[in-house]
């Protein structure tokens, strides 16, 4: 939620369906015009992470801040391996498809 003028403003995440490299995963949310993905796809999908503590993680050297969603932590799915997750719909959600780089 966000603060506004004598009140807040709660920022609902829709479910969605997420598939990883074509394979049912954990539903996701459509959140601030993106999908997030739980943090358990960098296993999955075999992405170099090291989990920081709290929502801090270092992913491919980069240092992100998971979202929580629901008690859960989840990333904008931009920010798994930018350059090289891609995605195509399916139906109510989205195909996540990780190329590792050479």
């Amino acid at each position: 939620f966000t603060g506004i003028p004598d009140g807040f403003n709660f920022i609902y995440a829709v479910p969605t369906k997420v598939q990883l490299n074509g394979a049912k995963f954990l539903d996701g949310y459509f959140k601030n015009g993106t999908t997030y993905v739980h943090w358990s796809s960098l296993k999955t999908l075999n992405i170099p992470f090291t989990y920081n503590g709290g929502v801090s993680y270092t992913i491919e050297g980069r240092n992100i801040q998971a979202v929580s969603i629901n008690g859960a932590l989840y990333f904008n799915w931009s920010l798994l391996s930018p350059g090289n997750v891609t995605f195509t719909g399916i139906s109510d959600g989205f195909n996540f498809i990780y190329r590792a780089p050479n």
